[in-house]
């Protein structure tokens, strides 16, 4: 049962492709040539570096200033602090059992 649902997802492109190019469209698209991008080793880097540090911390940035904003907007007065993650994360581990990595000590 789970080599069919293996097999299905496998097969969605090409489900997708055939439901949604007709046949003159497949008809072009099959006959293209290739396009071949030569990347020296430098380049490879770059879009790495971009792709998967740059990207999601762009994200992040630009999510944290959407949840900051919107806070000092619809909360005024609310601190926007560390103090505020240290707290829950205390709170979280006293629920789980674990020790506290403030060692008892909160401000």
């Amino acid at each position: 049962l789970n080599t069919l649902a293996v097999v299905f997802i496998a097969e969605i492109p090409q489900l997708m492709y055939t439901a949604f190019t007709s046949q003159a469209m497949r008809y072009s698209l099959e006959g293209l040539q290739a396009v071949k991008v030569e990347l020296s080793n430098r380049q490879r880097l770059a879009r790495w570096f971009a792709g998967c540090v740059l990207a999601p911390l762009f994200t992040v940035c630009a999510s944290w200033l959407v949840v900051a904003q919107t806070r000092e907007e619809d909360c005024p007065g609310n601190v926007f602090s560390v103090a505020l993650f240290r707290d829950a994360l205390h709170a979280f581990r006293q629920v789980r059992g674990a020790p506290s990595p403030l060692g008892g000590l909160r401000r």
